[in-house]
């Protein structure tokens, strides 16, 4: 229990991840039957998984058709119509798994007079978990220490002021 249980076995909480949602369960789980009924806290952090390039939503539904009309015959191909949510009447120009490819096709769109086109991020991803062990008991730190012995790259770290403060 060298590496992780020595520097760590003074700090009051440690914050493991983020890591997906089923390894994190799956820790729990672990932590559960090595220390049962050590405090925990658990952060949900949704993951933005795409961007969408678009232009916003027209005020009525032929106005919309109308604007789609005109970018297609401007040489836009992939492009359509969002039917209902939050982009209901926009006009979708892309989706891009990153910020900057994105960014990059909106400089695009904009130099070829397209100035209206917007990125926004477009759905979240799979769910991870940021895993606050507020008592670290030393079964704990001897668990985190197995799996990291094991080959585990969880990220461990003393927790966040904000959890701390008040103890």
């Amino acid at each position: 229990t060298s590496e992780i249980a020595a520097p760590m076995a003074a700090v009051p909480c440690l914050e493991l991840g983020p890591v997906d949602e089923r390894a994190g369960l799956q820790l729990l789980a672990g932590f559960d039957e090595v220390a049962p009924g050590v405090p925990i806290q658990l952060r949900r952090l949704e993951e933005t998984t795409s961007y969408v390039v678009f232009v916003p939503p027209a005020d009525t539904l032929a106005e919309a058709q109308r604007r789609l009309g005109e970018l297609r015959r401007s040489g836009l191909e992939d492009v359509y119509l969002f039917g209902d949510g939050a982009f209901r009447n926009a006009i979708s120009l892309g989706l891009y798994r990153t910020r900057d490819a994105a960014a990059a096709l909106q400089r695009s769109l904009q130099q070829r007079g397209i100035i209206e086109a917007r990125v926004a991020p477009r759905g979240p991803g799979q769910g991870r978990l940021l895993i606050s062990l507020l008592e670290p008991a030393p079964e704990l730190l001897a668990e985190l220490q197995r799996l990291h012995a094991a080959g585990s790259a969880i990220d461990v770290r003393p927790c966040a002021a904000t959890l701390t403060a008040g103890r």
